[in-house]
């Protein structure tokens, strides 16, 4: 049976790193509900489908808080403060942090007013 599985754990690896936050935590939740599926008497892409869902409702609620923005804020600040990051490479990464909270929070296409009142 390892001998099985070893393609599709090959491809997942592969797969993972490549993916966003969101697509990485759903993964990893759909393969181990997948993995787990024989052993409590389920399909495997039933439980894998479910558990892919699963973490995305609660992903987007705590990604599209302002704790959340404020927070990554910081880090920029903290790796710019420890000469970590160009001050230009600090200025880039705010203002695609700022405009992906502003997409999970307003919609992507949310108007530019929307995103100018962010931060």
């Amino acid at each position: 049976m390892a001998t099985d599985i070893n393609p599709y754990l090959s491809a997942f690896a592969k797969f993972l790193p490549a993916t966003s936050r969101y697509g990485a935590v759903s993964s990893s939740c759909g393969a181990l509900a997948g993995f787990l599926a024989p052993y409590i008497g389920q399909e495997v892409w039933t439980a894998f489908s479910l558990g892919f869902l699963l973490p995305i409702g609660p992903m987007v609620f705590y990604y599209s808080r302002i704790k959340t923005l404020e927070a990554e804020l910081g880090q920029w600040k903290r790796l710019k403060e420890k000469n970590a990051i160009s001050a230009a490479e600090m200025t880039q990464l705010r203002t695609l942090t700022i405009a992906a909270f502003a997409a999970k929070r307003y919609g992507p296409s949310a108007p530019s007013s929307a995103k100018d009142t962010v931060g």
